[in-house]
């Protein structure tokens, strides 16, 4: 009940806020100057993701939703794009589809993350994962 009630209450928040906060998810080629990521869009199968970055995960809030159809490497915002560590949360909808991404840092490949639902890691720079890219 909780989980619903919480997904209610993003979603609700999502439509409220998303034109505010939603970073450009149709850009052609991402510069790859900072943290980024990259989304294996012959692999994922849902409609969309939603986004939550932010230093900490007490400091992170809904940054963007990637929609099936965007660009499969998007940057993230100027003022996260150096930050020594970086919280991201990614939630798939609907839920029981699978989402295959990487989180990158420059040439870097920092986490994979492969899930259905929700996945969530704080990570940094000098983090690597060989399966990332």
């Amino acid at each position: 009940m909780r989980n619903l009630i919480r997904t209610c209450v993003l979603v609700g928040a999502l439509l409220a806020t998303s034109v505010v906060f939603a970073a450009d998810t149709t850009q052609a080629v991402a510069k790859k100057d900072g943290w980024w990521l990259h989304i294996w869009t012959e692999r994922t199968n849902c409609e969309m993701i939603v986004f939550d970055i932010g230093v900490t995960k007490e400091s992170s809030k809904v940054w963007t939703i990637w929609h099936k159809g965007d660009a499969a490497e998007i940057d993230l915002p100027d003022d996260m794009k150096e930050v020594g560590e970086l919280y991201i949360r990614a939630t798939a909808h609907p839920a029981t589809k699978d989402v295959i991404m990487a989180v990158m840092f420059k040439d870097n490949g920092v986490k994979k993350m492969s899930f259905s639902s929700e996945e969530d890691h704080s990570l940094k720079q000098s983090d690597h994962d060989s399966d990332a890219y």
